[in-house]
């Protein structure tokens, strides 16, 4: 009796269970029911309509977030047009610095845009690229009137552009430009430290073109002679007025000058050193480093042998390990020798490199980082050379010395 008791209790219960559970289930389902309907009424009004579709099929409500695409590097450099070789080689040592990097896991695309081609393209294209917040820099291996065209953009979006080796006065002090070689004014300085040690306390002249340009070589020159105690004979030199040329070159040579500072562009100077070699002059001349190879074996045959050219940058020496396996590489790969375009591209993506290692993603991080090097003894060493910034922000970088040796400009010892 017990026992089929507690079966039938047993059988009772659990069939009071099972009616209790469906209740359960019943009273679960219509609760849902009203919060659906009640969540939906309160949904927030961004999405009238409900969830969006916001990509690839995928819905605003239930779609993971898409990871954010890889930070962004951009090129510019001259790869058509009358710099185009030098563009090339820019291009080359750019390529072979940003395998290395790949190589150290720095996971940035690196995009190559022909800087030479139509204007309005390029403007157009850089104002994509600075609308963009994936791309972090630009690196403009440009001469400065296209680098003109381009700054106000880039310094309006607060995009870094770091111009690897032009000197051009207009860009110092702008906040969001980076050169790596020493400004125009600069360079005169450099000139005239080193024309006074060639000279020896022989006579030194400064010839200068009238102009921007010409004057701010001329001004860093005469503030860095003051500083040595360096007197030196100036003189302007219009190339288009031939009467005031012949004037100005007679009274200079009457000085009997050991050391001539040609502060002008490259077909200024050219003018100005061929009647210098038809006057008989037969001392050292010293140009900037705007007078590229493209220039020299065309424009300055007659004094090829005399002429000294200021270089930011020089092919590295093998006897320099990391510079020799750099020189070793490109030899290798382009089946050519690496000039002061590839160096300079080499050093910039390398320095842009460490940025990426030390965690720079964003625009603003990437200019700090650069501005660490602020000293002599926390210089940038790269294969070209050290390189900083001074307390005001200039760009500090010893200039190295090239002659027109076996077909190219070459480094050369204290001539």
């Amino acid at each position: 009796m017990i026992g089929s008791t507690r079966r039938g209790t047993r059988v009772n219960r659990f069939k009071r269970k099972k009616k209790s559970r469906k209740w359960a289930v019943a009273g679960l389902a219509a609760a849902l029911l009203v919060l659906v309907f009640v969540g939906y009424e309160h949904m927030p009004r961004e999405f009238p309509n409900g969830p969006q579709m916001t990509g690839d099929g995928a819905t605003g409500g239930g779609a993971l977030p898409e990871s954010p695409p890889p930070s962004r590097v951009v090129l510019l450099a001259p790869l058509s047009g009358v710099f185009a070789e030098e563009g090339e080689m820019f291009r080359n040592g750019t390529e072979l610095a940003w395998d290395e990097l790949k190589k150290q896991g720095v996971g940035a695309e690196l995009v190559v845009h022909d800087g030479a081609g139509d204007a309005a393209e390029l403007v157009d294209f850089v104002r994509k690229q600075a609308a963009d917040p994936a791309t972090i820099l630009i690196v403009g291996h440009e001469p400065v009137e296209t680098l003109s065209a381009i700054l106000p953009i880039c310094s309006s979006h607060e995009l870094p552009v770091v111009v690897p080796a032009n000197s051009h006065q207009s860009l110092v002090g702008q906040p969001w430009v980076i050169p790596l070689v020493s400004s125009d004014a600069s360079e005169g300085g450099f000139a005239a430290a080193l024309a006074g040690r060639w000279a020896g306390g022989k006579a030194v002249a400064a010839l200068y073109e009238p102009g921007t340009y010409g004057e701010i070589l001329l001004g860093g020159f005469r503030e860095e002679a003051e500083k040595d105690g360096l007197k030196f004979h100036e003189a302007a030199c219009p190339a288009d007025d031939a009467t005031a040329l012949e004037m100005a070159l007679v009274s200079v040579l009457a000085k009997e000058p050991s050391v001539i500072w040609l502060a002008g562009a490259p077909t200024w100077g050219a003018r100005v050193v061929d009647l210098l070699a038809d006057k008989g002059f037969r001392g050292r001349l010293l140009a900037p480093p705007c007078y590229a190879d493209v220039y020299v074996e065309d424009l300055f045959g007659k004094v090829l042998d005399s002429l000294y050219v200021l270089r930011p940058f020089s092919p590295p020496r093998t006897e320099a390990a990391e510079a020799g396996r750099f020189a070793a590489s490109f030899r290798e790969r382009f089946w050519k020798e690496p000039d002061q375009n590839a160096v300079a591209a080499c050093d910039a993506f390398q320095w842009i490199g460490e940025a990426f290692r030390n965690g720079q993603l964003t625009r603003r991080s990437m200019r700090d980082y650069f501005a660490l090097y602020d000293s002599p003894e926390r210089a940038h060493a790269g294969i070209g050379g050290a390189v900083f910034f001074d307390s005001e922000g200039r760009t500090q970088r010893i200039m190295r010395v090239a002659a027109y040796r076996e077909g190219r400009l070459q480094p050369v010892d204290d001539p």
